[in-house]
């Protein structure tokens, strides 16, 4: 595919391209003048001590809630008395919590808003209820994005508990925002290796915790907080970065036919190059970016010079102030080029001199013939699955 826009050709209103230049010259004022503070404050900016508890599990202050236990569980009564399977269960808390791990989040919501007693027990027990529900339908999610990272996707910690960080101050909890995000991304990311697979590109059993790790990257708004992110080898191990390389080259081969080419790396970056992996999920499951149209229009807003005598026209309605700046830091806010995925594994796979070089071809190979037997190796149903009553 062509990412190249023609020059055009109708005479564009005057009014409409002075309003365009106006805007235009506004947003690269505003470029220029924003700090580099506020740059990285976008996305996350996770420490060292973050990662290690992100990665080895929640933080230990999540469990230190004591749930007050009744001495005596009157169920019957309480039957009689409130015909309410809720209101019974919130006879015992403890009962309660474990039943709401296995809920999905909009049931969950809806519960809550309706019910007080529910209520009332999750808001004593927020951190607790939202950290068990993530370790019990997306563990693997739930401890590469803690929600330590996201502070915009947690609330003041309604029991009013204390964080034992600082002193005096009501500490932050989880929330449904973020239990949502979590079990959306363990979803997003089974998705994409399942279209893979349907499509004979099988990945190694890491892969989901690998790719899981590339996201993590691809929210941090800088380039210098990415390149010291992939630098830690607690965090990106050798084998995370032979992972996402063998991700990358199996996504050019899907996006590449043998035969009829187009031969071209350009869909692969400009998915990369987004913010976050959905785009790309939806690319896959044919859920967005069904035309050609809507492709060049994601490339045109990603990354896309444009003649002197042009700049202050429109292409294909996009207007001249979001054209060619989504590769720039903070998606657009920033100055310098914000860099992909696949430009920091190659750069961290050359300083561990990893030789990465000489292994592109294995990746091609890899997962279609038995290397023991020489047979071909079916994709399997585990490879495949994929819920479509899941939303």
């Amino acid at each position: 595919m062509d990412f190249r826009i023609p020059p055009p050709t109708i005479e564009a209103d005057p009014h409409v391209t002075a309003q365009f230049a106006s805007d235009r010259e506004a947003a690269q004022k505003a470029r220029e003048e924003i700090s580099n503070e506020k740059i990285a404050a976008t996305g996350i900016e996770p420490s060292d001590t973050d990662l290690i508890t992100s990665w080895y599990g929640l933080h230990a202050f999540v469990n230190n809630e004591i749930i007050p236990l009744p001495k005596t569980y009157k169920y019957l009564p309480a039957l009689l008395k409130k015909p309410n399977m809720i209101a019974v269960l919130a006879q015992a808390p403890e009962l309660l919590m474990d039943i709401t791990k296995y809920l999905d989040v909009k049931s969950m919501a809806q519960i809550y808003s309706v019910s007080r007693d529910f209520h009332e027990i999750i808001n004593g027990h927020l951190s607790h209820v939202m950290t068990t529900c993530a370790q019990m339908q997306a563990p693997e999610s739930a401890n590469i994005f803690s929600f330590t990272l996201y502070e915009p996707l947690c609330v003041i910690d309604p029991a009013g508990r204390n964080d034992p960080r600082t002193s005096g101050k009501i500490r932050k909890a989880p929330s449904l925002r973020w239990l949502q995000m979590v079990i959306h991304r363990e979803k997003t990311v089974r998705d994409i290796l399942a279209c893979l697979a349907r499509q004979g590109h099988r990945m190694p059993k890491g892969m989901t915790l690998s790719l899981k790790k590339m996201w993590l990257v691809m929210d941090i708004s800088t380039t210098i907080r990415r390149v010291q992110l992939m630098r830690s080898q607690a965090f990106f191990t050798n084998e995370d970065l032979y992972n996402i390389q063998l991700f990358i080259v199996k996504l050019d081969m899907r996006f590449n036919d043998p035969i009829e080419g187009p031969g071209s790396e350009l869909l692969r970056k400009l998915m990369l190059g987004q913010r976050g992996l959905t785009p790309l999920c939806r690319l896959l499951k044919r859920t967005a970016f069904t035309s050609s149209v809507d492709i060049i229009q994601a490339a045109v807003r990603y990354a896309c010079e444009v003649r002197p005598q042009d700049r202050n026209l429109s292409i294909l309605g996009i207007p001249p102030a979001e054209i060619g700046i989504g590769h720039l830091e903070s998606w657009g806010a920033g100055r310098i080029h914000l860099m992909r995925p696949d430009e920091l594994v190659v750069e961290e796979s050359v300083r561990r001199r990893l030789n990465f070089k000489d292994h592109i071809l294995p990746m091609m190979l890899w997962g279609y013939v038995d290397p023991i037997t020489g047979q071909n190796i079916q994709v399997t149903d585990e490879d495949m699955y994929m819920s479509d009553e899941e939303n």
